[in-house]
């Protein structure tokens, strides 16, 4: 078996494994929730450009399997013909990925939470009791922040928690340089977002252990 070919399968078995999954959930929760809340979760609306390459990868497949016994020569080429066809799609494909992971993929509770209209494209939420806390985790989100008199620093973000009982949301970001972590509070904005520090030592430990527990 040629390089191309043995590359082509893999992709394909992947986002195989990946749709089945995907799909099942979908039919898992379909008959338990509004029409209208399946079509809002993020996973939804990416299952048809995952089912576009998928059947790109199986015609590739195909193609390969036709070849004769010369068609290494040309592994080069067909590789990098589907990693650009790839690229087309990284988006959704990563959309799904993570969503893959997510707490709510196939939860079928009225949710009380910021939930897929509050999720970036590099988030899935990591854990959620389905009452009143739950944990999303980033994949790439990086912050440019100020802190008094220390000019701008370079933060990676850990995780968002959201508290409704105490009505809050909390970040925890790790500066780059340093390697040093913080937790404060978040007010997420459209355009911009603001932090502030917690002074409540109960609030704070209650944090931490919550972060603690699932990392």
């Amino acid at each position: 078996m040629g390089r191309a070919k043995d590359f082509i399968e893999k992709e394909k078995d992947q986002l195989g494994s990946l749709l089945y999954n995907i799909n099942g959930a979908i039919a898992e929760i379909a008959p338990f929730i509004e029409e209208e809340t399946l079509r809002n979760r993020k996973y939804f609306s990416r299952v048809d450009a995952a089912n576009e390459l998928l059947k790109y990868l199986e015609d590739k497949y195909y193609e390969e399997n036709k070849d004769g016994i010369l068609g290494f020569l040309n592994d080069g080429k067909r590789i990098a013909e589907v990693e650009n066809k790839k690229n087309k799609y990284s988006l959704p494909i990563s959309q799904l990925e993570n969503c893959s992971k997510c707490k709510c993929l196939s939860c079928t509770k009225t949710c009380s939470f910021d939930s897929c209209s509050g999720c970036r494209e590099d988030a899935f939420v990591k854990e959620c009791n389905k009452e009143s806390f739950n944990t999303v985790f980033y994949n790439d989100f990086i912050l440019n922040l100020t802190r008094d008199g220390e000019g701008s620093s370079r933060y990676n973000v850990l995780a968002t928690l959201q508290d409704l009982n105490r009505d809050q949301k909390y970040i925890i970001i790790q500066e780059i340089a340093t390697g040093e972590k913080f937790i404060l509070h978040y007010y997420p904005g459209i355009s911009e977002s603001d932090y502030g520090e917690i002074t409540d030592k109960e609030e704070f430990d209650f944090i931490v252990n919550e972060f603690e527990k699932i990392r």
